[in-house]
């Protein structure tokens, strides 16, 4: 066993999928480091853990969200959006936290992303988007330029979270101003100016009518995430009723007293 191991080698072994293995890396069940677009984790604690199993993976995973919010499911449709429309998505929750894995993710944003303190300045940035809810139609705009358009995903309890649809231009930006825009972010978060520079040549300009299209696909997919969080909670609560009435059925029947 290497030192490191690909995402797909820790599903070989654990026999899981790829959305529990990163669910386990978010959650803190599983140590990884991050080789250019890849995660790689070391082949210690995978053996540690099969060695000795302590915890069920099957048991753990559902805590690792919400029960009326699956992610999984979420992530799947979030990246047919995001292939069709060639922008990037992710969901968060209240706190600007990740709940799924950023889809489509541009080569700009990528080097961000790949930047310790880049990544903790995307992080700033979806928290701005949770506390400052757009307008209908328009935009918000991330630390590095780039523009946004968010919807809230009302699940009807605490869990509500926010969905980010991303990356591109509203409209063409000055050269003079998005050259000095790059040099302070590739000086800020020590990333080569001129990758960085060509890597934004790849950023999409959307007209209004581009925009306002996204805009509709963006409710549309909002409203799916929201029945089905609510099916799901319905099924979980409806669960719940069975169970408890298992519970009672189990009861020993006693004698009215007199």
């Amino acid at each position: 066993m290497s030192d490191l191991l690909t995402t797909k080698q820790v599903q070989t072994l654990l026999q899981v999928d790829r959305t529990t293995i990163y669910r386990m890396r978010k959650d803190g069940r599983l140590s990884a480091v991050k080789l250019g677009h890849q995660w790689r984790f070391p082949s210690q604690q995978i053996r540690d853990l099969l060695d000795g199993r302590p915890l069920s993976l099957e048991e753990e995973t559902p805590q690792a969200e919400p029960e009326n919010l699956p992610i999984y499911c979420f992530q799947s449709i979030q990246d047919i959006f995001t292939d069709i429309t060639e922008i990037g998505a992710m969901m968060t929750n209240l706190d600007g936290e990740p709940l799924t894995e950023p889809s489509t993710v541009c080569k700009f944003c990528r080097m961000m992303l790949d930047s310790k303190t880049g990544h903790q300045a995307c992080q700033a940035s979806w928290r701005k988007m949770v506390a400052s809810p757009q307008k209908e139609g328009s935009f918000a705009v991330c630390h590095a330029g780039l523009h946004y358009l968010q919807a809230p995903i009302d699940t009807k309890d605490p869990t509500n979270s926010l969905l980010i649809v991303g990356q591109f231009y509203s409209h063409a930006p000055d050269k003079a101003e998005e050259a000095a825009r790059i040099r302070q972010l590739a000086r800020k978060h020590n990333l080569d100016e001129a990758a960085l520079a060509n890597a934004a040549h790849d950023v999409l300009v959307l007209d209004g009518r581009c925009r306002a299209k996204i805009g509709g696909w963006l409710r549309k997919m909002t409203a799916v995430f929201e029945h089905i969080s609510c099916e799901r909670l319905g099924f979980v609560n409806r669960l719940r009723q069975i169970a408890n009435m298992s519970d009672l059925a189990n009861e020993p029947i006693r004698p009215l007293t007199q």
